[in-house]
């Protein structure tokens, strides 16, 4: 899905007067990296729904990126977050999570494909003297089930 200055605009009515056409251009670029990198194997910003060893459930987790520094676990989800895609040297895709909730460790082994779901995600527009601004849009990521009690 790629956006046009006027459909980020609609998207995003609090700070529409603040999107500019170079805001346009890095989210569809966001949105290409991501979509072109999703495969049937877990990483960074796929879709989750997560069944806890006790039986709790998260539907529409995210698999974490890069969030927690120093994570002992370097696969975690993410129960409730709207991720912020991020394109890393050599083209790799992953994804910030500042908040959203528990984050729960899992095995890649465990996962079963579903297939792909869109996601809602972000970045911020803005700077330091203006303020920065949340900026949403949506791509399409790969989604997945999660059973930690089989």
């Amino acid at each position: 899905m790629k956006y046009t200055l006027k459909e980020l605009q609609e998207r995003n009515t609090a700070y529409a007067d603040k999107i500019t056409p170079a805001i346009v251009e890095h989210v569809n670029r966001l949105i290409d990296a991501v979509e072109q990198s999703r495969t049937d194997k877990p990483q960074p910003l796929d879709e989750v729904d997560y069944i806890g060893e006790y039986g709790d459930r998260a539907e529409h987790s995210t698999i974490d990126g890069e969030s927690w520094e120093g994570n002992p676990y370097p696969l975690t989800i993410c129960e409730h977050c709207t991720p912020e895609p991020v394109i890393k040297e050599g083209g790799r895709v992953t994804a910030y999570i500042g908040c959203g909730g528990s984050f729960y460790r899992y095995d890649a082994a465990k996962m079963r494909y579903i297939g792909k779901t869109p996601k809602t995600c972000k970045i911020y527009g803005g700077g330091h003297i203006e303020g920065y601004y949340p900026v949403y849009f949506d791509c399409t990521v790969s989604k997945f089930e999660y059973n930690a009690k089989s």
